[in-house]
């Protein structure tokens, strides 16, 4: 190695930690990692005192600490003003996250019809009186679908069905924040929707017996079975065809024999069942 030439500054050397270190007048001073701003300041903190003190660092040299920043809290995402909020943007916030000709989609199509009138009124605005007005246009204007040729109303179901939906519009922006939550409030406080005007469901009554075994005398036998069994023990159609042989459990007690079925309320008599049960169940299978 060289010999430093006298009266020169050492230059510094990379230490095994990855940051330049140099010694002067037998003191050690860390200056950084290589390259970086940091590194170059101290060292020419370092050539300027010790020029000026003619080849030597005063005795009281420490580098300039630079004043801490103080850390100034902001919010991570920017609330918008209430009051530029307008019943179109909680639409379009409603259809983002829903899929394109899905059946909330569509719910979503029939609250926009409703709301256009209001579309850019501010929603902050929008109370009770206007929503009562939203429910009773929509209970008493003819749907476009016809049924037997006739424009009718929809019916109280369907109109109480939108109206959640567009309280669910309001109670979405509660939750981002972007609504107050006394908008909310108000909505809930008009208990009695206006639906005089709309339609009852019609009630659906249940198919008689000679027109479902005429129906299953056509049907593959796994599928007519399975309506004989979802009529002799009242289980809804997802409840029928999602059974496993586990979920059968016979007992046998004092001569009586029933059968019951995990997951299903109740248990059948054996005799509507047993016609649609193999004669020895097999081990059963989960």
């Amino acid at each position: 190695m060289c010999a430093r030439t006298a009266g020169t500054l050492p230059k510094p050397r990379l230490h095994n930690r990855g940051y330049l270190r140099i010694r002067v007048g037998g003191r050690d001073f860390t200056l950084g990692k290589p390259g970086t701003r940091q590194a170059d300041e101290r060292y020419k903190a370092i050539l300027a005192a010790w020029a000026e003190g003619g080849g030597s660092l005063p005795d009281d040299f420490k580098f300039d600490k630079k004043p801490k920043k103080q850390k100034i809290l902001k919010p991570t995402q920017h609330v918008p003003n209430p009051n530029q909020i307008c019943v179109a943007d909680l639409l379009c916030a409603a259809f983002v996250n829903v899929k394109e000709k899905s059946w909330r989609w569509y719910l979503l199509r029939r609250v926009a019809v409703c709301l256009e009138p209001y579309a850019n009124l501010p929603a902050i605005e929008f109370g009770p009186r206007l929503f009562g007005q939203v429910v009773e246009t929509m209970a008493t204007t003819p749907m476009q679908a016809t049924r037997n040729g006739e424009q009718v109303p929809p019916t109280k179901k369907y109109v109480r069905e939108v109206s959640r939906k567009i309280k669910r519009l309001f109670a979405a922006a509660v939750a981002r924040e972007e609504l107050p939550p006394e908008r909310l409030v108000a909505l809930n406080s008009l208990e009695e929707l206006p639906i005089e005007g709309a339609q009852r469901s019609k009630r659906v009554k249940p198919a008689k017996q000679d027109i479902v075994e005429a129906t299953c005398a056509v049907l593959p036998p796994v599928f007519a079975d399975l309506i004989r069994f979802i009529m002799l023990t009242g289980c809804r159609p997802s409840e029928a065809t999602g059974m496993t042989p586990a979920m059968i459990e016979q007992d046998f007690y004092t001569g009586n024999e029933k059968i019951a079925i995990k997951g299903v309320v109740g248990q059948y008599s054996h005799e509507n069942l047993r016609p649609l049960l193999p004669t020895n169940l097999p081990r059963p299978c989960r």
